[in-house]
């Protein structure tokens, strides 16, 4: 028999994983899904990040809940640098175990994931503590002893416990009133991009100065206001060629002008062209999901 503390308990990527990063040249930009929660936690430079087809602009320390099955990533059309950023996924089995008394954090989990907004705001002071226990947990393909897996849970534990505090007690953001109007801004482009969304339209429509318009959204999100309302119109692509409109109407619907300026500008953001998008996703749709 091995020694007591001897016997070797892999916990593999289908239970738990838990990265903290910083990149300084990122250009990974791709949407997936997996079977597991991801708490998603932003530090700086990510740009925007798409959830289930919704645009989020991402400031620092904001944190994401995403559930499973759920098609996720960040997506730009040019390299982030210094982007950082802390991703922890979690099987369903995990959060369910983590419980007291008939409450489980996956029931506050998916209570929040169904009846809030996407994202809420962590303390700025509190990350050097999250970041210590998370480099007190090792990789998910290590090999460790039952000591060691109950250590690991230990820590889960009090990480996932902390974000469940978060998105059920961390109050609405509140906005300083000069970025008001850029945020006002914002979300008409997310409710109307598929519309005449020119800086001339939004000049008329909202009484400022297209130059500082275009300067100060640049400033609060980090990309041109024509690359949002572009990024937008290309997602919303997706979801109509993943939902099996014929490819000659997309265009139209997502705002474009012609079909070879929608080509260009899906390329451009996607990394290929609408019908190869199509046949990739297919394709990708018939493997089974994993972390």
């Amino acid at each position: 028999m091995p020694a007591h503390g001897a016997s070797r308990l892999p916990l593999g990527h289908e239970s738990w994983k838990v990265k903290a990063a910083l990149d300084p040249f990122y250009e990974h930009f791709t949407l997936h899904q997996h079977d597991s929660y991801e708490f998603f936690f932003h530090i700086r430079n990510g740009g925007f990040y798409c959830v289930d087809g919704h645009l989020i602009a991402l400031h620092p320390y904001q944190l994401l809940v995403i559930p499973p099955r759920t098609e996720h990533g960040l997506i730009g059309d040019a390299p982030r640098e210094y982007y950082e950023r802390l991703c922890v996924n979690v099987h369903p089995s995990i959060l369910r175990k983590l419980s007291y008394g008939s409450v489980s954090l996956k029931d506050i989990v998916d209570e929040y994931c169904t009846g809030s907004a996407p994202d809420v705001f962590v303390p700025t002071e509190e990350y050097a503590e999250l970041k210590e226990i998370v480099d007190l947990i090792p990789p998910a393909d290590k090999a460790i002893t039952a000591l060691d897996r109950v250590e690991v849970f230990g820590c889960l534990a009090v990480l996932l416990s902390r974000f469940c505090r978060y998105i059920t007690q961390t109050p609405p953001a509140v906005h300083a009133p000069a970025q008001s109007l850029i945020e006002d801004v914002h979300q008409y482009l997310l409710e109307h991009f598929t519309q005449d969304c020119s800086l001339d339209r939004l000049e008329e429509l909202f009484s400022i100065s297209k130059y500082h318009l275009a300067r100060r959204f640049r400033e609060h999100y980090g990309v041109p206001l024509h690359q949002f309302v572009l990024q937008a119109r290309i997602l919303h692509a997706q979801q109509l060629i993943r939902q099996g409109e014929a490819m000659m109407n997309v265009y139209d619907r997502c705002g474009f002008n012609d079909y070879s300026a929608f080509v260009r500008a899906f390329d451009r953001i996607s990394g290929m062209s609408p019908r190869a998008w199509r046949k990739h996703q297919s394709e990708a749709a018939a493997r089974p999901g994993s972390i």
